[in-house]
């Protein structure tokens, strides 16, 4: 059974306009919802949190990880929400501290729309079929 994209909402944010640009047409091609911010001035009472419907993703993408991004990510995460980081340079042990933080999923930054969609697929997949964290999620574990 092919995934769908049809009504997530994913949050897409990103300095580098063409990216952020690709993803969210590539997306919004998959029928996904998408809101685009160019810097990090992410905020729970902004309107892509209109009607207390929270981003079903949300996607940073950067060169390095410095403290502005580490800031970023400790945000989106204290909000439970899901992270996925794509990044040009990001050493191993940075990417391990990420997953042991809470992102769903690091992965390097790509120009392929085949390979963008894939592993924004694979996010949605995992987090579907992960049952050991749907039952930690209804107090079962």
């Amino acid at each position: 059974m092919k995934f769908s994209f049809k009504n997530k909402r994913i949050l897409i944010i990103d300095h580098q306009k063409y990216w952020r640009e690709l993803l969210a047409d590539t997306l919004a091609e998959a029928d996904s919802q998408v809101t685009l911010l160019e810097d990090y001035d992410y905020q729970t009472e902004a309107p892509y949190f209109a009607s207390g419907k929270a981003p079903d993703l949300v996607i940073i993408g950067c060169v390095r990880i410095g403290p502005e991004e580490r800031e970023l990510f400790h945000r989106v995460l204290e909000d439970g929400l899901h992270l996925m980081v794509f990044s040009t340079l990001l050493p191993t042990d940075e990417m391990r501290e990420l997953f042991r933080e809470g992102a769903e999923d690091v992965a390097d930054k790509t120009y392929d729309k085949k390979r963008l969609v894939n592993a924004v697929e694979e996010v949605f997949n995992a987090r579907e079929g992960d049952s050991y964290r749907r039952a930690e999620e209804k107090g079962l574990s």
